[in-house]
């Protein structure tokens, strides 16, 4: 919540995040992760469906965020991300595993379309 009041501005009947500014200050959206990958799945298994919902959504943004913010330069779009693979560009950035989730090294895609 602190996160997201800091740093989402409304812009032209959407929102907005400021990368820039959440770039130079990521305390706490690092503290944030550490909370999220430290959730167990048996304490996942005992939320509601509510709490299931909210949780992956608001882990999905945040990881969004984070995949974002760990790019050399900050691509316009996720889409511009792609893993590396045999010295090519290959691949999905919803596909990259770069994360901890329910005690499993974890994918976007995961989050999105295995366990919501």
């Amino acid at each position: 919540d602190q996160l997201v009041k800091k740093y989402v501005v409304d812009f032209e009947n959407s929102t907005r995040v400021r990368y820039q500014a959440l770039n130079a200050d990521q305390g706490m959206l690092n503290s944030y992760l550490i909370k999220v990958s430290s959730v167990k799945k048996s304490e996942y298994q005992n939320f509601t469906e509510k709490q299931k919902l909210a949780f992956l959504f608001n882990s999905y943004n945040a990881l969004t965020v984070r995949l974002l913010l760990d790019q050399k330069e900050l691509p316009k779009s996720i889409r511009d991300i792609q893993k590396r693979s045999l010295g090519n560009l290959t691949g999905s950035p919803w596909k990259i595993k770069f994360f901890d989730f329910l005690e499993e090294k974890s994918h976007l895609d995961r989050l999105e379309h295995e366990l919501a």
